[in-house]
C-alpha cells in the first residue's frame, strides 16, 4: 500500500513514526491572547502555521491526540492558540531527520509569511519564531513543492484526523 493508503488506514507503526509537524489553524476574526512568559499577543484574521514536531513518545498519533484535545492547562505557547482557531489541516513528513527548525527557516521566507510574534514556539532554539501568518494560503501542491518533502509529505484534513483518532 501506498503511504497515503497507510496512514488513511491508521497504521500504527506510520502514527507512532516521529515527524515535523506543520500545523494549519485558522481564525475569522482578530483576537488578543495572553501567551504565558511572551505576554500580551495580537493575531490578524487570517491563517497561521505553527511549526512543531512528533519527535515525542507517541510519535505523530501523540502530537495528533495533543493538538486535537480540549485545552486544560497550556503548557507549550500552541496550546494558548488552540481555543481561539480552527484546525484546517496537517502536513506530515515522515522522516527520521528532524526537520522542525529547517522548516521555521523555509516558511520565514515563504512570500506572504509574517511573523505575529517573535519567539513563539522557539523558546528552545535559535529560530525568530514557529508562527506564521499568512492573509492568503497557497494550494497544496505549491507548499509541498516548496517544503521539498516528495513522497512522506502529505496533508491532512481535519476529517482524516478524526478517523485516526477515533
Amino acid at each position: 500500500p501506498t503511504l497515503r493508503q497507510q496512514i488513511n488506514s491508521c497504521s500504527t507503526s506510520i502514527l507512532s513514526f516521529p515527524a515535523p509537524t506543520p500545523w494549519f489553524y485558522s481564525t475569522p476574526a482578530a483576537a488578543t491572547l495572553n501567551i504565558g512568559a511572551l505576554g500580551t499577543v495580537d493575531l490578524s484574521r487570517g491563517y497561521y502555521v505553527y511549526i512543531g514536531s512528533a519527535f515525542v513518545p507517541g510519535g505523530l498519533k501523540g502530537r495528533l491526540r495533543h493538538h486535537a484535545a480540549p485545552v486544560k492547562h497550556p503548557r507549550w505557547h500552541a496550546d494558548y492558540l488552540r481555543p481561539q482557531m480552527t484546525l484546517t489541516g496537517v502536513w506530515c513528513l515522515l522522516s527520521e531527520q528532524k526537520k522542525e527548525h529547517y522548516w521555521a527557516r523555509l516558511w520565514s521566507d515563504f512570500p506572504g509569511a509574517t511573523i505575529p510574534c517573535t519567539g513563539f514556539g522557539a523558546s528552545d532554539c535559535t529560530c525568530k519564531a514557529h508562527l506564521f501568518h499568512f492573509n492568503i494560503i497557497s494550494p497544496k501542491n505549491e507548499l509541498k513543492q516548496f517544503l521539498q518533502g516528495g513522497e512522506n509529505l502529505m496533508f491532512l484534513l481535519p476529517s482524516v484526523l478524526v478517523r485516526i483518532l477515533n
